[in-house]
């Protein structure tokens, strides 16, 4: 059996770690559902504040969850319009649009930050948790995707030259 390096695992966590944080939020969620379910038909008792804590997983199950699906560029496009250019136009088109979602992400990441430092001291009712906990799910999600964005703009920009030359046509 072959062994492996702890570089190599270590590697291996930190290129997912979105894949990580969301699929722990999804395994927590369903798990507290089910035996808050199980509690609550067949011991009639309800946990206090599953509600609070499923929300808080679904938090970071969505946002770090869409930052892993938008890094394998798992997201629809539409690319209709653009296909009809010649492939030059394509490709200025492609690092435009990258441009565009990289504001774009940036902005919502800034936002995000901002409604985080806002809910101050605001607790959840049932948990006594910090909504602050809540909104850093929308934070890292954002943050990772907007980070993405840059990657995949630098790469793009790398690539365009190489693209213009050869009429555009895909690598």
């Amino acid at each position: 059996m072959k062994q492996t390096s702890p570089k190599a695992v270590l590697k291996w966590i930190a290129l997912r770690v979105p894949e990580l944080i969301a699929s722990g939020a999804l395994i927590f969620a369903i798990t507290l559902t089910a035996v808050n379910a199980f509690t609550r038909y067949c011991l009639h008792y309800t946990i206090n504040g599953s509600d609070e804590l499923i929300c808080i997983a679904f938090s970071w199950l969505v946002f770090p969850g869409a930052a892993a699906a938008f890094r394998r560029r798992m997201h629809y496009g539409v690319d209709l319009l653009v296909n009809l250019f010649p492939r030059r136009v394509q490709a200025v088109a492609g690092v435009v649009t990258q441009l565009l979602i990289a504001v774009v992400l940036w902005v919502l990441t800034y936002l995000s930050y901002v409604l985080w430092l806002n809910v101050g001291t605001k607790i959840m009712t049932a948990t006594r948790i910090s909504y602050q906990v809540l909104d850093a799910g929308m934070l890292v999600g954002f943050a990772l995707m907007a980070v993405y964005a840059v990657v995949f703009l630098i790469r793009d920009l790398r690539a365009l030259p190489r693209k213009l030359q050869q009429g555009g046509s895909a690598a």
